[in-house]
């Protein structure tokens, strides 16, 4: 069964969906894909005290997505199994040009 966290317009900085999770298995579907995409996005978790995971590149595709943000054991060991997920959008440069990209969107979804 799976637990909507909400849907986000990836930005240029970070934006946290508003509901914590528990979860580490994740389903992401994207909305609004056109075939200029020509942009990716950054996944990570935001961690009750202050601390951040490494990133995770994302490639919208039309197929959901299954993603696993595991909590890392001595976190998980002490405790701290709430956190946050954050989601940053990369826009596509070459050369000083910004490539065309469509409007879309990430919904994120936990399996409980």
């Amino acid at each position: 069964m799976w637990r909507s966290l909400g849907t986000l317009k990836p930005q240029m900085d970070w934006r946290t969906f508003n509901a914590p999770t528990f979860s580490d298995t994740f389903r992401i579907t994207y909305t609004g894909l056109t075939p200029e995409l020509s942009s990716t996005a950054l996944i990570r978790q935001y961690f009750a005290n202050d601390e951040v995971s490494p990133a995770t590149r994302l490639y919208p595709k039309r197929e959901k997505l299954i993603l696993e943000l595991p909590i890392p054991e001595p976190l998980k060991n002490s405790g701290m199994v709430v956190r946050y997920i954050g989601v940053k959008r990369l826009i596509r440069r070459r050369y000083g040009f910004i490539w065309p990209d469509s409007d879309w969107s990430l919904t994120l979804e936990e399996l409980i």
